[in-house]
């Protein structure tokens, strides 16, 4: 019933610096940019085939939910530790340092 739901647009490097969007997605490699989004829904399916998609049918969907500017956007980090493990702060999952 409770939970959490995680959208997540990458963030595109070398030319396309600062912007977020599917690297490498278009045509001859190229970036596909997209604009952040002001509001997300999510829907989720099952299926009764997971290769073939047969049998798809809604499940279960979400109110729409308003996204905070990009500067408000709060900080997660994702780690594969335990509740009972300090998260490995490297480089490479502390943003900021």
């Amino acid at each position: 019933k409770d939970g959490f739901w995680v959208y997540w647009l990458e963030p595109l490097s070398g030319e396309n610096e600062g912007k977020f969007g599917l690297p490498g997605a278009g045509e001859n490699g190229e970036d596909i940019i997209v604009e952040l989004p002001t509001s997300v829904y999510a829907e989720l399916y099952r299926v009764d085939n997971a290769l073939t998609l047969a049998g798809e049918r809604l499940v279960s969907d979400s109110f729409v939910v308003e996204v905070p500017a990009e500067e408000n956007l709060p900080r997660i980090t994702l780690s594969n530790s335990t509740p009972d493990e300090t998260p490995n702060e490297t480089p490479e999952n502390v943003e900021g340092e």
